[in-house]
């Protein structure tokens, strides 16, 4: 069946209204209520700016916002951040430096256990599908190679 061009405007104007991404409608996973738009991310615009963040997704134990480090019992909040224009990332911050809607959306609920330092971790969105909660590169190694040795010890 062939449409027209009327018929073809018609369904995409249906489409949108019905995608996730439309303008005016969160995006999937976000946790956000319907009807509402996400945060735009916070931007990296100065050199210091990107060494906190690259160190803190790299070894965490820091702010990704300020630098100032974190005790190994304080929580961490997951935000977005944009390196360039098309780059988002995710990196742990301080609850000072936290987003007023990261911790009003976060707020009444129990935080994940990062696998590799236990430490306790808020993310904006809780997914059905997240398998670990990590803060960093480095817990994600300490995670994998505390897995890896009970079988290097079998074999």
């Amino acid at each position: 069946m062939v449409r027209g061009p009327d018929e073809r405007g018609a369904v995409r104007a249906a489409a949108l209204r019905l995608s996730p991404r439309a303008p005016g409608r969160a995006h999937r996973g976000t946790g956000s209520r319907e009807g509402e738009v996400p945060a735009a991310p916070r931007g990296v615009t100065t050199d210091e700016q990107r060494a906190w963040l690259s160190a803190a997704r790299r070894c965490g134990g820091r702010c990704a916002a300020c630098g100032r480090p974190l005790a190994a019992d304080e929580p961490v909040y997951v935000e977005r951040f944009m390196l360039t224009r098309m780059v988002p990332v995710e990196a742990p911050i301080g609850a000072e430096c936290a987003s007023s809607g990261l911790l009003a959306e976060t707020g009444g609920r129990d935080p994940e256990r990062c696998a590799g330092c236990c430490r306790p971790i808020y993310y904006r969105a809780v997914r059905w599908n997240r398998r670990l909660a990590l803060c960093s590169r480095r817990c994600r190694y300490r995670y994998v190679a505390a897995r890896q040795a009970p079988m290097a010890r079998e074999g």
